[in-house]
């Protein structure tokens, strides 16, 4: 039974005998050495003051030892092997943010060593210190991580004389400087031994690049930008363009088409709080120096698919941009994907069709059938009171056939109501039974209409 689930009187059952405490420490670490590294370990080191807490509280020197022989004994090639598998096991349930401080010291010392994967190693870093009220499978993005742990664990490291921080200077600051807490790096510079270096500022985090600036000891080179775009590290991205002492104008557009790239990821479960694609692309369009339609409109189209509203208002604002181009290929994008709601494809067809140059009647009144079979009624509302939408007879009668078989009520009364959309013994035919009652309900309104004239 896991020491968390026992009630008081089979916790008081553990606590030590008075014959364990003539035992030799080395054999008390022995056997504590046997025990799995879970969080349990907090409540035996509660067990005692004087027997099990000096050991699993205050010596680190034993927890390292005792985590080394545990991923060895489970067989894994690496401490980073060992920490992945107990995230994947005790994900739903517990952390590593719940171990003893000395553990995670140990653990983050060994991790600082590993060179692994980039995936594993992200996953891991991501994962590191959220504790279940951190970590939400079902958030778009992961939250910060719990700073004052960090800290204590940085602090704890860089005291540790056993821990050659200026050999793993690199691995180091990039490890704890990802996580944003500018405590950390602050501390990591006053110990004196890790100098700003130029490298450093690839960081996703703003604050850590204007701290460098300041600093002066190192210097950004003006492609970083690029790095930064990239990885959706949007708060480096502003860094990088509001610094006068940096003109990274030169590569706007160039960051630009990187983040039109990897804009698609912005729906990724395990985006961590730091990366945004959406975000990035926002402070790039701010400077007018940055060509929005680059590529023929690539980032109007993935962010329209995306349903990304900011973007696509933003660019629709600038002159150079024409959205339709390539056969309207623009208004032809909103609701490619069935997962956007109808407000989102109504808000992209209204603010495509301010344009005059877009045809919303193009490829046959293709976005207008999608939306009356999808039963979008706003968004067919949309397109209806243009006054550039010209529909043929031919496709009135498709379209209400369409919505009609589908049982999409509002939509058929919309059309009905426009009056370019009259229904056939075919449509009648294809119809659900809420349909063809608002059929019924027509056909009397008409038969009144014509009888008062």
């Amino acid at each position: 039974m896991p020491m968390s689930q026992m009630d008081d009187s089979a916790t008081t059952s553990i606590l030590p005998s008075p014959g364990i405490t003539l035992l030799p420490r080395e054999l008390i670490q022995s056997i504590i050495e046997l025990l799995p590294i879970t969080t349990d370990l907090t409540q035996v080191g509660w067990a005692s003051k004087t027997i099990f807490a000096p050991t699993i509280f205050c010596d680190s020197s034993f927890a390292k030892n005792h985590f080394l022989s545990q991923y060895s004994k489970f067989g894994k090639e690496s401490a980073i092997d060992f920490v992945f598998n107990f995230i994947e096991r005790d994900n739903d349930s517990s952390g590593l943010d719940l171990l003893p401080l000395t553990y995670q010291t140990a653990i983050c010392q060994e991790l600082v060593y590993c060179k692994e994967s980039a995936g594993k190693l992200r996953y891991v870093h991501l994962h590191l210190f959220m504790s279940p009220r951190r970590f939400n499978l079902h958030s778009l993005h992961m939250g910060p991580p719990n700073e004052s742990l960090l800290i204590k664990i940085v602090d704890a490291l860089i005291k540790d004389p056993a821990f050659d921080l200026e050999y793993y200077s690199l691995e180091f600051f990039r490890w704890f400087s990802s996580y944003g807490v500018m405590k950390i790096i602050e501390m990591i510079f006053d110990d004196g031994r890790i100098i700003p270096e130029n490298y450093m500022y690839r960081t996703p985090h703003g604050c850590i690049i204007e701290y460098l600036i300041k600093d002066g000891r190192a210097q950004p080179h003006k492609k970083d930008i690029i790095y930064a775009a990239k990885n959706g590290f949007y708060t480096a991205v502003e860094a990088f363009m509001k610094h006068p002492g940096i003109d990274s104008s030169p590569f706007y557009n160039d960051a630009l088409q990187f983040v039109c790239r990897n804009l698609f990821k912005h729906e990724d479960v395990d985006t961590p709080w730091y990366v945004s694609w959406e975000e990035s692309a926002l402070h790039l369009l701010t400077d007018p120096r940055v060509d929005p339609s680059i590529n023929y409109n690539e980032l109007l189209y993935r962010a329209i698919i995306i349903g990304l509203t900011r973007i696509v208002t933003v660019i629709l604002k600038d002159s150079r941009v024409d959205p339709s181009l390539d056969g309207n290929k623009a208004l032809l994008s909103v609701g490619s994907r069935a997962t956007q709601t109808d407000q989102e494809n109504a808000f992209m067809y209204e603010s495509l069709l301010a344009d005059l140059r877009v045809d919303p009647s193009v490829d046959g009144n293709s976005a207008l059938m999608l939306m009356a079979v999808r039963g979008c009624s706003e968004s067919v509302q949309v397109l209806l009171k243009d006054p550039r939408l010209v529909v043929s007879a031919d496709e009135a009668g498709t379209i209400l056939a369409g919505a009609a078989g589908k049982g999409n009520v509002n939509v058929v009364k919309i059309l009905l109501e426009d009056g370019r959309f009259p229904f056939t013994i075919q449509t009648e035919f294809d119809a659900e039974q809420d349909v063809l009652e608002v059929f019924s309900a027509h056909r009397k309104t008409e038969q009144l209409n014509l009888h008062f004239i």
